[in-house]
């Protein structure tokens, strides 16, 4: 559907059958939006896709809705509200419940990856299958030598927990085919969300795809994730995936809605009239 325009701006109307959806969340990010989501609109003008921006407002309490509300006036930007802030994960859960993309992104509010690195991550999917992830892989990081060290030490915990691979697992974008997305129906509220769609993929033996890209400081506000805590957090995740059995229902139901999806369609019954 072409721009619409109001009084000479330039107005990007959400399409209702979109290709391409950007999930955002956002959590008190009033100094980040400005910064970060001018260079992502335009960025995904360029790349053509008919797209819609879902911007999650995760609880916040500072000006970050009514920021919304402004994009959305130009841009094609659907705002979804989560009352309370129960974690990331719930915010980035609601937002990809609520997408319409056939190819759905998943990413982080703070432009850490650049816009152009996000739609060139978008364009290596789009030439994907169903049964693959693409995501990025931080290889420089200017986010500091304190991060780097734990960054380094969550991934080789999780890779002798869950072997093999040797993913960037918290990398944002990871963008998924809407089908796939179904299959993992993620579940998990806090910040191992992310570990937790590595491990179903991999479980589901879907391939994973890492583009490499630089890692930039935040520009604006500062980081949500409180170290201490994300880090025992993430050693209880771990050891609830690894020996629990959350799993074990979710696999069998997946493994049998694959088989079902791959499973021939007969074809339609024809009536001939005599």
């Amino acid at each position: 559907r072409p721009p619409a325009s109001d009084g000479g701006a330039l107005t990007m109307r959400v399409p209702t059958d979109p290709q391409l959806s950007i999930v955002i969340p956002c959590y008190n990010e009033e100094r980040d939006l400005p910064l970060s989501m001018p260079p992502l609109f335009a960025a995904l003008r360029r790349l053509g896709l008919r797209h819609e921006i879902v911007l999650v407002n995760n609880g916040s309490a500072d000006r970050t809705p009514d920021l919304i509300d402004g994009f959305a006036a130009t841009e094609p930007v659907r705002r979804i509200d989560v009352a309370v802030n129960e974690g990331y994960g719930l915010g980035v859960i609601t937002g990809l419940r609520a997408a319409r993309g056939e190819l759905v992104c998943q990413m982080w509010a703070d432009a850490q990856v650049s816009a152009d690195d996000v739609v060139e991550t978008i364009a290596i999917a789009r030439a994907t299958r169903p049964g693959t992830l693409v995501k990025v892989r931080r290889v420089e990081r200017d986010d500091g030598v304190l991060r780097k060290v734990i960054s380094f030490t969550w991934n080789n915990v999780f890779e002798r927990a869950f072997h093999g691979g040797g993913v960037d697992v918290n990398g944002c974008p990871k963008i998924y085919h809407r089908g796939d997305l179904a299959l993992l129906d993620l579940e998990c509220k806090d910040s191992f969300l992310d570990a937790e769609a590595i491990i179903k993929a991999r479980m589901l033996k879907m391939r994973i795809i890492e583009v490499p890209v630089h890692f930039y400081a935040r520009a604006g506000g500062a980081s949500k994730i409180k170290l201490l805590r994300y880090s025992a957090m993430f050693l209880e995740n771990v050891a609830r995936y690894r020996f629990g059995d959350r799993l074990a229902d979710w696999r069998v139901q997946a493994e049998a809605a694959r088989r079902s999806a791959e499973r021939p369609q007969a074809a339609p019954t024809e009536s001939v009239a005599s």
